[in-house]
C-alpha cells in the first residue's frame, strides 16, 4: 500500500508524464484524476500555487503555426469537471482565481463559412483566439469561456452563462450570451 506522499508523486508522475508542464511552485494539488495533455510544443506552466479538482482536463496542444500554451498565475482553482483547450494559442488565468465546477474555457474554434468545403476541412479560426482572464475573477458553475474573449480583472460569470465577447474589470455577467447585469463596487 503507497503512502499518501508516495501516492501524490505515484500520481504525478503518471499525471504528467510526457507532458510540457512547468512547476515552478510544488504546491500544485492535482486531482486524482486530473488530465493535462501536451504534444512537443504545446505547455501548461504553472507560475504559482494551483488547485486542479476531480476530473479536470487541461490540453495544450499546438498546430502548424503556433504553440498553445495554458498559463496559471499563482493561487488558481479549477472546479471539478471543468475543460481548458488551448490548441495553438494562449489562455491566461489571473492569480487568485476561482474556477467553478463544469466550467469550459474553450480557446480555439472551426472555421465554417465555405459550403463547398466540409468543416473539419476549412481548418481553424484565427481571429478569434486565446483567452486572457484577469485576478480575481469568478467563473460560475457549468459557464463557458469562448475564444478571443478577455476577462478584466475582478469579473463575475453567473453559473451557466456563455462570454462572447470582452468583459470590462468588476462587472458581474449572466446569461446566453452573457451580458453585464452590475458591477462589484
Amino acid at each position: 500500500m503507497l503512502t499518501p506522499g508516495q501516492l501524490l508523486r505515484y500520481l504525478r508522475f503518471r499525471v504528467l508524464r510526457k507532458a510540457n508542464v512547468r512547476l515552478p511552485n510544488l504546491s500544485v494539488g492535482i486531482g486524482i484524476t486530473t488530465r493535462i495533455e501536451t504534444d512537443q510544443a504545446g505547455e501548461v506552466i504553472f507560475k504559482g500555487r494551483a488547485i486542479l479538482s476531480t476530473y479536470t482536463k487541461i490540453v495544450a496542444h499546438s498546430n502548424p503555426e503556433r504553440a498553445g500554451r495554458v498559463i496559471f498565475e499563482d493561487n488558481v482553482h479549477l472546479g471539478d469537471y471543468s475543460l481548458i483547450l488551448a490548441n495553438g494559442c494562449d489562455v491566461t488565468i489571473g492569480e487568485q482565481t476561482i474556477i467553478a465546477q463544469f466550467v469550459k474555457i474553450i480557446a480555439i474554434n472551426h472555421s465554417f463559412m465555405d459550403r463547398n468545403i466540409l468543416i473539419r476541412n476549412q481548418g481553424i479560426d484565427r481571429i478569434k483566439a486565446g483567452i486572457a482572464i484577469g485576478a480575481d475573477c469568478w467563473l460560475g458553475a457549468g459557464s463557458c469561456i469562448l475564444p478571443g474573449v478577455t476577462l478584466g480583472d475582478g469579473v463575475v460569470v453567473g453559473a451557466m452563462s456563455v462570454v462572447t465577447h470582452d468583459v470590462a474589470p468588476y462587472q458581474v455577467v449572466a446569461g446566453n450570451p452573457a451580458r453585464v447585469i452590475k458591477e462589484r463596487r
